[in-house]
């Protein structure tokens, strides 16, 4: 069967420009419950494709479960969403945002109504 998240972390260290690489290695270490590893993934990811929505928009995702998200990240996240470069994952981020918010407050948000 293998191990998963040590094959998505390999290809990642092998493709580090990859976003499809690092949302991999991403999710299998959300699968594992390491979040921490998730948005390392996501911030490396980053660092090659700033513009991309659904980096930021995964990245935020993880950090609302952390609750580590702040008002000023949100705000910043804002700017940053007029120039994004936007793609079916960007939607998908979006939608388990707003299912997110129906269900439940994020850590010390709460969702507007």
């Amino acid at each position: 069967m293998g191990k998963p998240l040590v094959a998505s972390r390999v290809w990642a260290s092998e493709h580090p420009t990859s976003i499809r690489a690092r949302q991999a290695a991403a999710s299998f270490a959300l699968m594992n419950n390491d979040h921490n590893e998730a948005e390392k993934q996501l911030t490396l990811a980053l660092g090659h494709h700033p513009n991309d929505a659904s980096l930021i928009l995964q990245t935020a995702l993880i950090q609302c479960t952390k609750e580590t998200l702040t008002l000023d990240d949100i705000s910043a996240i804002q700017l940053k969403m007029k120039s994004s470069k936007y793609s079916h994952a960007s939607a998908s981020t979006l939608i388990q945002f707003a299912q997110i918010a129906m269900k439940v407050s994020v850590g010390h948000l709460t969702p507007m109504r």
